[in-house]
This record gives C-alpha cells, structure tokens and sequence, in this order.
C-alpha cells in the first residue's frame, strides 16, 4: 500500500523523487537558509507525492558525501541535519536546512552577489540586488530606515530640528 505524503511543496519543504545532483540539492539548501529555514525529502514524487523510498547507494551517499560537500560549497558554510522517516516500511531521506543567521548564503562557486537563492512559494529563485541588499542589512542588523547618512546637516530642516531638539544654540 504505497503512502502519499500529506502536505504539499512550499516555501519551506520540497520533494525529489530521485536523487538529483549535488549542486541542484545545495541550491535548495541556500535558499531554504536565505529564508526561514525548510526541508528536503529525497524519495517522495513532487507531482503525486507519493513515497517511493530511496536505494541504499543513494542513502550511503547522502549520509557520507551531503553534509561535507553542502559545507564546502557554501559561504557562510551550512551544516545541515540528515536523517530517515519511514512511510508505511518505505523510508525517505529527510534533509533539514536551518534558517541561517549570517546572510546572504550563497554558493561559492558561483559568487555572490552575482548568485543568491531564495524560496518563492515552492520555487527557487535568483535574488534580485534589492533583495541581496536587504539581506545584508538583515545580517547587520541594520534596517534601511536606521542607516546612517552620510551627509552635510544643512539639508534638514532647521525649524524642524529646533521643533524636536530645541535650539540648538
């Protein structure tokens, strides 16, 4: 009696039925990071979501070969945790990507900011600068309206400062 999986792709969880490369499974890994963090489960159909279960080459090598490569290939690197869920005596490969403190994760071999993942709804996309940018204010903490300005104060308006501040003799 095959099992089909309850919940639907979204911003926070994505299917593969097969074992797809390595690049194509850390891709979804920095942008799950780049988000709220999510889950990839490797032996589930994403258009019927059905359990299909993976082999035991392709568990061994995503157990052995995942968390290294996902490490090496990412700045800030992501350390992400891989286990097993079984579905009905099929089991899937359950990897889960944390929500990264650091951002933008990007892919080191494609650079950054040339190549940014997020999630939109249950697709990957490419950040725009803006986004880039706003990630980066994220990491610092800083949000555009607390930015400091660099400029000369004449541009204010006096009333206005004397208004808040007093005068400012």
């Amino acid at each position: 009696m095959s099992y089909i999986y309850p919940a639907r792709e979204s911003k926070v969880l994505e299917f593969k039925s097969k074992l797809p490369s390595f690049h194509s499974l850390i891709k979804t890994c920095v942008a799950f990071a780049n988000g709220v963090g999510g889950k990839i489960i490797i032996g589930v159909d994403d258009k019927t979501r059905q359990v299909t279960g993976v082999t035991e080459e392709i568990r061994n090598r995503i157990y052995d070969e995942f968390p290294n490569s996902v490490y090496d290939a990412t700045s800030p690197s992501l350390l992400v945790e891989i286990y097993e869920k079984s579905f009905n005596g099929v089991s899937a490969i359950i990897v889960d990507v944390p929500y990264s403190i650091k951002k933008p994760v990007f892919i080191k071999s494609e650079g950054m900011p040339k190549v940014v993942y997020l999630r939109a709804g249950s697709n990957i996309r490419r950040a725009n600068q803006e986004y880039i940018e706003e990630l980066m204010r994220e990491n610092k903490r800083a949000y555009f309206d607390e930015e400091i300005i660099q400029t000369e104060t004449s541009i204010l308006s006096q009333d206005l400062l004397e208004g808040i501040f007093g005068a400012t003799n």
